[in-house]
């Protein structure tokens, strides 16, 4: 219960909020348990005296009298669907809605079939293999937004060659140069990487590369393009 509630409170992000007819005995628990902090949503499940309570991207599951609480899937057995990563994945593309282009290192064109958000680490060997596929990816009508993610952190020299790159006058070259191992000239500027590292705590994305998809799906890892064609294809026709 402790790491729930730590986690809850720790969020940086949030939503819009909405609700259903919330009972007051419900209401009374969440203000128990997180007394300083107002639920995202709170709307009924499938299940009659369930409701689904969200902070972020955490869910949990609150009984209607507010005796209970579930913390964990929920997964629909008979048409064999996980409700709560489904939900998840409707919350992931809220938050990747809501980024401004802008603040990306982006390859490929708007009109590409698929779009993919990636956490990247300049040094991570993995994402250097993916990003000598990018022209790849983008051949076969996938695009690619970067965000980054330097996992040793702020003053590290990942994240100081992120800085460089971000403040850099063409971003895309300058990644790309970076991530061949060349040197890129350093530079400082107002830049979002500190909140594309807290985008990544709030989504639970502790590896590089991690991609994100349209449909708000989350998949770790290296995959070859026509891998990652498939998956995406998949991804989007579920």
């Amino acid at each position: 219960m402790k790491q729930l509630l730590a986690a809850l409170l720790c969020l940086a992000f949030t939503l819009p909020a909405a609700a259903d007819d919330v009972p007051a005995e419900l209401n009374a628990t969440l203000q128990q348990l997180v007394p300083h902090m107002a639920p995202d949503s709170v709307r009924s499940t499938p299940v009659a005296g369930l409701y689904e309570v969200v902070y972020g991207l955490q869910l949990i599951y609150l009984t209607a009298d507010g005796s209970h609480m579930i913390d964990g899937d929920m997964v629909d057995l008979e048409a064999k669907k996980n409700l709560t990563e489904r939900r998840k994945g409707e919350l992931r593309v809220a938050l990747m809605n809501g980024l401004d282009e802008a603040d990306m290192a982006v390859y490929g064109p708007v009109s590409a079939k698929h779009t993919i958000t990636v956490f990247t680490d300049i040094d991570c060997p993995a994402c250097r293999s993916m990003h000598r596929n990018v022209e790849s990816y983008n051949q076969a009508g996938i695009r690619v937004r970067y965000l980054a993610l330097p996992r040793a952190g702020v003053n590290s020299a990942s994240y100081d060659k992120a800085v460089s790159v971000w403040c850099s006058d063409d971003r895309a070259a300058a990644l790309t140069a970076a991530k061949e191992g060349r040197e890129v000239t350093a530079k400082t500027c107002d830049n979002p990487i500190q909140s594309q590292m807290d985008l990544a705590r709030v989504l639970g994305v502790t590896a590089t590369p991690t991609m994100i998809t349209e449909t708000g799906a989350k998949i770790p890892g290296f995959m070859p393009t026509d891998r990652l064609l498939q998956a995406l294809d998949a991804d989007q026709a579920s």
